[in-house]
């Protein structure tokens, strides 16, 4: 996954109407989001996801 991948899927998130951002952890090294949550907010369904980048890595 590339950073840009990663920030359109969290901004996708975000922007959904139908679903709730509940946490998003930040890298202390490159201050780049590298751990979020979402859940719907209609709590009757059981749609969620949870994303967590390991590592990143400078490419040259």
């Amino acid at each position: 996954m590339t950073v840009d991948s990663l920030f359109k899927a969290l901004r996708g998130n975000i922007l959904d109407e139908s679903r709730v951002v509940g946490a998003i952890r930040y890298d202390q090294r490159f201050g780049l989001p590298s751990h979020y949550e979402t859940d719907s907010k209609a709590a009757i369904t059981d749609s969620w996801e949870k994303v967590t980048v390991e590592r990143f890595d400078v490419l040259e």
